[in-house]
């Protein structure tokens, strides 16, 4: 969430939205927003814009050294 949150974890811009499309198999993240599964009805969610606020995670991304 890169700039959407300073190192003090404040926002900086209150206006700002993300929007998201989903592209994983398990469609878990979909299914507990009750999002549809069709790509053309993701596009028209983001179209709408309707807003929802969620709480903010932290997520480290691991690579395996090899």
């Amino acid at each position: 969430m890169n700039g959407f949150f300073n190192k003090a974890n404040n926002l900086i811009n209150k206006e700002a939205c993300f929007g998201l499309i989903e592209r994983r198999t398990g469609g878990n993240l979909r299914r507990t927003f009750g999002w549809q599964e069709n790509f053309t009805k993701k596009l028209t969610r983001i179209k709408e814009g309707k807003i929802k606020k969620i709480d903010i995670g932290h997520i480290n991304s691991c690579t395996k050294e090899q």
